[in-house]
């Protein structure tokens, strides 16, 4: 995933994704020792003049902010600070929403917090919930209504274009905030309303193109301000032909961090994520949280909403980078907890070297609290030991064969970690050893 515009971890339209500028294969920025105090070094001067500037040379203003992130004005362009500073502050309140975002009858479940799956694209765990509709009798999930869950403004929405996998189709992305410090969003509407959609043109704030996985789309996005008031309609979702669920997702930037084992690879927003039933009131929120879970699982373990920063410092578990990653570069390696059951280890490859025996896949364990194999990631520490994974399941394998597959790891350093496969149906009693072809990975 490269550095976007607008970056929160998760789906195929997250600002997390392997994207493709529109300046796309530009020179390298030669980038001065010390952090400039305006503009974007000799770039651009002034918020205003940047804005412009990035619009058509975003591959250069990526190539300057993955070096100086903290800069205020990088954070503005690259993470979506863009809440109006006259938005009342939140203060200490933390009810805001009082209305479903969709009727209880149109709803299947709610998947939690830290979802993996669908390799390549969700490897690593999502920091939203995904609202399942119910479907047709073609399998396809039915058109159904969207609402604001409280009153809000509208401060960003995000129109992407796509090519593939369903081509000429719309899909929106609205972020919205009842307070200054409080943001939340809504990805996959299939339509918004009128009072929305005649927003939704020139000049734009960027427009890009993305591809990752089985999506292709040109999205535009553009800064707003719309006030809606509870259980005022949005739009809809659904009815397209791969969109079975719309998603929510919230940051609360007055929490406290997140304890990410490399606070440095987070923007400042994905390190104040929260559950968005947290701030719904009373029966409203009551009724959301029992439908946690995955169709007929519910999830029982708390958290219940689920967690999105599975990272324990010093250890193996949480997400891993390929060594020299730049700034803001997506993580290929999660060794993480099932976001349905807990106690459910869970191996989540994405795009590493194809030598090293390991495809995009997400993969089962029961994890040990003793021993060499099988051990639960947060034990795994660098104590010179090699570590082997055996009995591994696909993750939606029905009959829960075991791969024919282990899985070797170390912890080299206590941030970085060396991971291979060998097809092979048992550890055996050991002692192991990596070959040539391994991969170094780093926090």
């Amino acid at each position: 995933m490269a550095l976007s515009l607008v970056f929160i971890s998760g789906c195929a339209h997250e600002e997390e994704k392997l994207s493709k500028g529109l300046a796309e294969g530009i020179e390298k920025v030669e980038v001065p020792s010390t952090i400039p105090s305006e503009g974007l070094g000799n770039l651009c001067s002034g918020e205003e003049e940047c804005i412009s500037f990035c619009q058509n040379n975003r591959g250069q203003c990526e190539e300057y902010c993955g070096n100086y992130n903290e800069k205020t004005l990088c954070q503005k362009l690259f993470e979506g600070n863009t809440i109006p500073s006259d938005i009342p502050s939140c203060g200490d309140k933390t009810e805001f929403f009082n209305a479903y975002p969709i009727k209880l009858s149109d709803l299947e479940f709610i998947r939690p917090l830290g979802f993996i799956g669908a390799a390549p694209e969700h490897i690593y765990p999502t920091d939203h919930v995904y609202f399942f509709l119910k479907k047709d009798t073609s399998g396809h999930a039915i058109e159904v209504p969207i609402y604001s869950p409280g009153d809000v403004w509208i401060t960003r929405i995000k129109e992407i274009k796509m090519e593939k996998p369903v081509p000429d189709s719309i899909d929106y992305s609205i972020y919205f905030s009842p307070c200054r410090e409080f943001e939340a969003f809504y990805f996959h509407l299939s339509t918004v309303t009128e009072k929305i959609k005649s927003e939704i043109k020139p000049p734009f704030r960027y427009c890009q193109e993305e591809e990752i996985g089985r999506f292709k789309q040109v999205s535009c996005e553009k800064d707003v301000r719309i006030k809606l008031s509870a259980g005022e309609l949005m739009g809809t979702a659904g009815q397209l032909e791969w969109q079975y669920s719309f998603d929510l997702g919230t940051f609360d930037m007055r929490t406290p961090a997140l304890d990410y084992a490399n606070p440095s690879r987070w923007n400042e927003r994905q390190k104040h994520i929260v559950c968005p039933f947290d701030y719904f009131k009373g029966d409203v929120k009551d009724k959301i949280k029992s439908r946690l879970g995955e169709n007929d699982i519910l999830r029982t373990i708390e958290p219940v909403c689920g967690e999105m920063d599975q990272d324990e410092p010093g250890t193996a578990q949480g997400v891993s980078f390929v060594k020299d990653a730049k700034m803001y570069a997506r993580p290929e390696l999660s060794l993480i907890h099932d976001f349905i059951d807990p106690k459910i280890g869970a191996f989540a490859f994405g795009f590493l070297p194809a030598e090293i025996g390991l495809s995009p896949d997400v993969l089962h364990f029961i994890p040990k609290t003793e021993g060499l194999v099988n051990r639960d990631f947060k034990d795994v520490t660098d104590d010179g030991n090699i570590y082997c994974y055996d009995k591994l399941v696909k993750q939606w394998s029905y009959d829960k064969k075991p791969e024919q597959l282990v899985v070797f790891i170390q912890l080299t350093s206590p941030t970085t970690l060396r991971i291979q496969g060998k097809e092979s149906n048992s550890c055996g009693s050991g002692s192991w050893s990596f070959s040539s072809n391994y991969a170094e990975l780093e926090r």
